[in-house]
């Protein structure tokens, strides 16, 4: 039960950081379509490493696939809310930038 609440609530900072930190980003509109498919595939592999061959608890190989799962949803959250912010700003032509901040 701590492993799956521990799971949520990581997946769920991840994405509130990707929230917070989207206004950095500076990835165009295929970009943030690349970066998303790349992080699915990845969030995929690892899920499916997981299932296949799952590492003993505290290995550096179970360590490692976490990190990649981890930043893998990261950029995926970021991905998506940059492709937000763009369409936002493609429908309203008097923003100048999309998620930079206004500057």
């Amino acid at each position: 039960m701590t492993q799956l609440l521990f799971f949520i609530l990581f997946t769920l900072a991840c994405i509130n950081w990707a929230r917070l930190r989207r206004d950095k980003c500076d990835w165009t509109r295929s970009q943030a379509l690349r970066q998303a498919w790349l992080a699915g595939v990845m969030i995929a592999a690892v899920q499916i490493l997981f299932a296949i061959w799952p590492p003993p608890p505290l290995s550096l190989v179970g360590l490692l696939l976490s990190v990649v799962f981890y930043y893998s949803v990261y950029t995926l959250a970021k991905a998506m809310y940059r492709r937000a912010d763009l369409k936002k700003a493609a429908q309203n032509p008097d923003a100048q930038t999309a998620g930079t901040g206004g500057a």
